[in-house]
Formats: C-alpha cells, sequence, structure tokens
C-alpha cells in the first residue's frame, strides 16, 4: 500500500529529476533545507549552496542520460528515506550513482535535510 507521504515525495524526486535535466537552480534551492548536510561519492560533506551552485547556469543541459531505477520510499512519518539508482550519462562522464535522500516536512512542507551519493561499481 502506497501511503500519501510516499506519493507526496515521489512527486518530488520527478521534481528534482527534471531539475538535473533541464539544470534549474531555483528548484534545489526550495528543496533542500537550509541546514542540510550531505556527503559526496568521495566522502566530502557539501550543503545546499554547494548544489544550487552546481546546477549553474539555468537552462545548461549538463545529460543527455538520467534514468532513475529502484526508487524506495520509506515513510516514517513526519520524515522519508528515499534511495534510488540513477543511470547518468553527459559531456565527458557517465556512470551510475546511488543516491540516499533524508526528508523531513517542517512547517508543513517537505525539504531535505540530508543525504548520501555513492558511486556503482559493477
Amino acid at each position: 500500500m502506497t501511503t500519501k507521504t510516499q506519493l507526496e515525495i515521489a512527486t518530488l524526486e520527478e521534481r528534482l529529476k527534471r531539475a538535473d535535466i533541464k539544470n534549474d537552480p531555483g528548484v534545489f534551492a526550495d528543496l533542500i533545507a537550509d541546514d542540510a548536510v550531505m556527503t559526496d561519492q568521495e566522502g566530502k560533506l557539501f550543503g545546499k549552496q554547494e548544489v544550487v551552485d552546481a546546477h549553474q547556469p539555468p537552462g545548461a543541459q549538463k545529460f543527455t542520460r538520467f534514468d532513475v531505477s529502484d526508487l524506495k520510499i520509506k515513510d516514517l512519518g513526519p520524515a522519508a528515506i528515499v534511495t534510488c539508482r540513477v543511470d547518468l550519462k553527459g559531456k565527458g562522464f557517465g556512470g551510475a550513482m546511488r543516491f540516499t535522500r533524508f526528508w523531513l516536512k517542517q512547517h508543513g512542507r517537505w525539504q531535505i535535510v540530508g543525504g548520501h551519493i555513492s558511486l556503482v561499481l559493477e
């Protein structure tokens, strides 16, 4: 059975995907909490501003392939954990990554408060 939270998060995850494809920093500015903490595939910590900056200039397409699979959303009430695989291809790079995102509903809206990225080594 799919919960209301899972449906809401799935919609937000689709919004993130489209923002990645279209390079829309405004979506990331909206959906990532100001105090979010994330870890990249090299173990470095980063926050909201680094994600927003990585999607500049707006509208510049970075990816020729962006396929999301194995999306799982765990409903924890006012929080949710998302895991997924993303197969990417763009200028000069390509590969598969696993993402974990921690969503929290604060002040009536969902935002990402933490996350982790790992390379998929096959």
